[in-house]
């Protein structure tokens, strides 16, 4: 939580394979006279690309407020794919919108409707895209600075002709060399990660980045925020970042105000300050910013920067879910989870903890692993547990890795081998897991694929309940009252214990969900 300092999102998440659709009036969902709202730049309405690209259209009605700002979203025409509703609400929750107007002539809170269509085939081939093309290098060869940074967009990402980085960097150097900022920030972002045919060069990134952020582009100004925070490519300066984020967050960039928030809310930079914090966090959620929502949840759930209100802190994690954000969607899964009477209700959890997953969430992947090896919410499947909790592990989960030593050790879906059990609680040991260090303990203590070793048994017993594993709580508490492991029995230790026992988590079980 309050660890995402989130660059702009890279604009893959341009068209693919998609077709914007001209928008129908929204008359009935306006007051008579009423002047639609509109997208400041149509472009931003391009949705990223599908995974299994296939034929749809649909239509989306959206409600903007007097500030410009996407209020609510109602599917007019839903169609019948899941992943290009989700697609075509994340395209439009990425724009910024001219207000609409009353008959009066006053800015006013006002319905449009934008349409989608999805074509099967590379964007590279899609006719409207090959028009698009057409335009655009026209326009760019007579030296229009816009055109040639839309040309140059284009080609990057292969929209209406194969990709081809090097025109790309072409037209953007052309653009950039006029002082049109974005091209200036394109350029200086492909010299900082080494791309579009060129090497990084550090000393080229920082010229065009501070040209473009010194033209007013708080996307680059953002950028050299995220460098200056993290030490990439230039010397660690947290109160240079907090600087950068600050201009470009006052410039209106929800990302920065969510990375403002985020260094007061550390402290980093600039002196502590949740309230603060909290202000940019909800101003950045007021554009849509997902992960802005999620530290929202946060500070509501844990009364930090603002008054304790779970209500609002639960609100605020489903509103960051329903945004996309992979971390709210796995802690609202987990909260559905502990809530859940019955297996509709979790298998509405584990819809939330597969949305998680598919974006490569690790947290997400090991969950549905382990609805899958207990049967919540899906059917039990051993194969695929084994196959969530690789995936999970490939990002080094050490919740995933404790799980896959559990299935060794209990020989689901493999035979049982104490000895590979072993070996995977210890590496997800090495990573502070307490589940894992707990079933170390065990092993040691019984003498199982491992020497029996009261003493190791105890330190292992000890190092996870500091960590908040419940079990080994109860194990302490135990060990003190009979006076077990080579201890001598302790009243006021086992005490101790039981009054820590409140604060553990419950028992996760064989790797469990986090």
């Amino acid at each position: 939580m309050h660890k995402r300092l989130s660059l702009l999102p890279l604009c893959a998440a341009l068209l693919a394979s998609a077709s914007l659709l001209p928008a129908h009036a929204a008359s009935k969902l306006n007051p008579p006279g009423t002047t639609e709202p509109a997208p400041l730049d149509i472009s931003c309405l391009n949705p990223a690309p599908m995974q299994k690209p296939q034929n749809g259209e649909l239509r989306l009605a959206v409600q903007i407020s007097v500030d410009g700002l996407l209020l609510e979203t109602v599917f007019l025409a839903p169609g019948n794919n899941e992943e290009q509703r989700q697609l075509a609400l994340a395209s439009a929750r990425n724009c910024r919108y001219r207000p609409g107007s009353s008959p009066e002539g006053r800015p006013t809170d006002a319905w449009t409707e934008l349409g989608f269509r999805w074509d099967i085939g590379p964007a590279s081939a899609n006719p409207v895209l090959i028009q698009q093309l057409a335009t655009q290098r026209a326009a760019a060869e007579q030296g229009q600075a816009a055109a040639q940074y839309e040309l140059a967009r284009m080609l990057e990402y292969g929209r209406g002709a194969p990709a081809d980085p090097a025109q790309a960097r072409r037209w953007y150097r052309a653009a950039a060399e006029q002082g049109f900022p974005a091209a200036q920030f394109s350029l200086g972002r492909a010299y900082a990660k080494g791309y579009l045919g060129l090497e990084r060069d550090n000393a080229d990134a920082l010229h065009w980045l501070r040209t473009a952020a010194a033209n007013g582009s708080a996307e680059a100004q953002n950028y050299l925020g995220a460098m200056y925070q993290r030490g990439d490519g230039v010397a660690r300066d947290s109160g240079v970042a907090v600087g950068w984020y600050s201009k470009a967050a006052h410039l209106g960039l929800a990302v920065a105000q969510n990375n403002l928030g985020v260094m007061y809310w550390r402290g980093e930079g600039v002196e502590k300050e949740p309230a603060m914090a909290f202000a940019w966090y909800l101003k950045a959620a007021a554009q849509g910013e997902a992960w802005s929502m999620y530290n929202i949840s946060y500070a509501y759930t844990h009364g930090v920067g603002i008054g304790r209100n779970e209500a609002e802190g639960r609100k605020w994690l489903e509103r960051a879910a329903e945004r996309g954000n992979s971390g709210a969607q796995v802690q609202l899964g987990y909260a559905l989870m502990q809530e859940a009477q019955n297996e509709i209700e979790q298998a509405a959890a584990v819809a939330w903890y597969r949305k998680a997953a598919e974006q490569g969430n690790a947290s997400g992947q090991n969950n549905i692993g382990y609805a899958y090896e207990t049967g919540k919410g899906v059917p039990r499947d051993y194969a695929q547990a084994l196959a969530w909790y690789r995936k999970a592990i490939a990002q080094n989960n050490s919740y995933a890795q404790s799980a896959l030593g559990g299935m060794y050790e209990e020989g689901r879906g493999m035979p049982k081998n104490l000895y590979e059990a072993v070996r995977w609680y210890s590496i997800a040991s090495a990573q502070n897991n307490p589940e894992a260090m707990r079933k170390l303990g065990m092993l040691y203590e019984a003498g199982r694929a491992l020497e029996k070793d009261p003493a190791q048994a105890f330190q292992h017993f000890t190092v996870a309940a500091e960590r908040g594993d419940k079990i080994a709580v109860e194990r302490l508490i135990r060990v003190y009252e009979n006076g077990e492991l080579g201890q001598a029995a302790s009243k006021e230790q086992a005490e101790k214990w039981r009054g820590k026992r409140q604060a553990c988590a419950a028992p996760a079980g064989n790797g469990g969900a986090q």
